[in-house]
């Protein structure tokens, strides 16, 4: 049985702003450090409208592939565990990974927002090297388990 996913990118927005995946929603994971009310709201928010628009779409978190950024992706997906929420899942490896995989197959105008390499923090070089390569990665509340 094929499932839709609700991306939510835990990028920065500056990071989000250069490439990002088509109709993904960016919820920075630095919010829930640096600013826990704004991160809260914009929860909120988010999850009024998944229920609204698109209820029945697990939530699929996207990270940027890189360790000290993803921690911060651990964190939201936590926060949204504590929450109760079912259905969640994130891709190990990343936005990297996957700007990795589609560089390769000549398939970058696939992303959104990726008008121009130099404007891309992975085209230009300014962000560190990740896994190359991604797989799912499912939670099922508080249980782990791939699928």
């Amino acid at each position: 049985m094929p499932y839709n996913y609700f991306v939510i990118d835990t990028r920065s927005q500056k990071e989000f702003s250069s490439g990002s995946i088509p109709d993904s929603y960016n919820l920075s994971g630095r919010l829930l450090v640096d600013a826990p009310e704004k991160f809260t709201n914009a929860m909120t928010t988010l999850m009024r409208f998944k229920k609204e628009s698109c209820a029945t779409d697990h939530i699929c978190f996207f990270g940027s592939g890189l360790e000290e950024d993803d921690s911060y992706m651990v964190m939201v997906i936590s926060s949204f565990l504590h929450k109760n929420v079912n259905h969640i899942s994130y891709v190990d490896g990343g936005y990297k990974a996957l700007h990795s995989v589609l560089k390769e197959t000549n398939n970058l105008n696939k992303l959104s927002n990726h008008f121009d390499g130099n404007a891309c923090l992975h085209c230009n070089g300014q962000k560190a090297e990740a896994k190359e390569s991604f797989t799912w990665v499912s939670f099922k509340f508080l249980n782990f388990h791939g699928c």
